[in-house]
């Protein structure tokens, strides 16, 4: 299913709405490895769908997608998940060796350089200029398609973020039944600062600039040239008339700084901040410190390392 001198392409992409780190993507032909750490991989092999292999053959191209082959860690080797029985699973079998061998090479090392350069900015009500990210691309988007218009905080999974500060600036009403009080007063000042959610999408250039795209009902939103400080660095705009969202949007940053540490192009004074907030989070700073494109301060780094691993030998 592919060769030695297939072309490889090692890309990344972000994980947005919410923002949860970048994903780590290595492409060959008939296969592409995935890792939100740069240390597990997911192994997935285009063939034909299951549906497609039971009786005759179908008419028509045959209809490809990725499947899942199994799991690898330089640690753990190569773990297959159960497969079809109609699959091609020898043909599969050399496409995961030949992942594997990429991800082997010496000359490869993550993080790859991000590609989706197409951003869906949810736009501020007053002046429309982008207030926070809400989707990207690789490929330029079908504009005429209804963007999503809301943004989203963090994944409820993990729980609440922090913020005594805004707390104490404006003593909570929240109630009793909300186990996210702080993502939801953040996702409630973001989307009402947006008023009636229009968004839009940008080219960036490689400078940091971006192109406003064709915005179907907006038609003075199109074409417009945004100068890169007019884009809000950490994907959320940090300023605030209000002290209570202000304290707020900055104690979300600090608590998402060890994702946000793996966004490239930062200015050096941001990615010292981010590292000086992240020193707080060892263990998620262990888990994604291999996604960093930068490390300003190398001490942070081996503190946070030292730490994490004290804290994983007693659980």
């Amino acid at each position: 299913m592919c060769s030695s001198n297939d072309a490889v392409r090692h890309y990344a992409v972000r994980r947005l709405n919410p923002f949860q780190g970048v994903i780590q993507v290595l492409q060959i032909l008939n296969g592409r490895a995935i890792s939100l750490d740069g240390v597990h991989w997911e192994l997935q092999v285009e063939s034909k769908r299951p549906d497609d292999l039971w009786g005759a053959e179908s008419p028509g191209k045959p209809v490809l997608e990725y499947l899942q082959f199994g799991s690898w860690s330089e640690s753990g080797g190569l773990r297959k998940v159960p497969a079809h029985p109609f699959l091609d699973l020898t043909g599969m079998m050399r496409t995961a060796e030949a992942l594997i061998g990429q991800l082997k090479s010496e000359t490869l090392s993550t993080p790859f350089p991000l590609v989706d350069r197409f951003e869906l900015w949810l736009l501020d009500k007053k002046q429309r200029l982008p207030l926070a990210l809400i989707a990207s691309s690789t490929v330029a988007p079908d504009t005429s398609i209804q963007a999503p218009g809301t943004w989203e905080c963090a994944d409820k999974v993990h729980g609440d973020f922090d913020s005594p500060n805004a707390d104490d600036a404006s003593p909570s009403d929240y109630g009793e039944s909300d186990p996210h009080p702080h993502i939801s007063a953040l996702e409630r000042a973001v989307n009402a600062e947006a008023g009636d959610g229009v968004s839009q999408w940008f080219e960036r250039q490689p400078e940091g600039d971006g192109i406003g795209l064709v915005h179907p009902g907006k038609e003075e939103l199109n074409g417009r040239l945004m100068k890169r400080d007019q884009f809000p660095e950490l994907l959320l705009r940090e300023k605030w008339n209000d002290r209570y969202e202000q304290l707020l949007v900055a104690d979300y940053l600090a608590w998402t700084s060890p994702v946000l540490l793996e966004l490239q192009l930062l200015s050096r004074e941001t990615r010292q901040r981010l590292e000086q907030a992240a020193q707080r989070h060892a263990l998620e700073v262990d888990a994604n410190w291999r996604l960093y494109p930068e490390i300003i301060e190398q001490g942070f780094l081996k503190a946070a390392r030292v730490e994490a691993r004290l804290r994983n030998a007693t659980r």
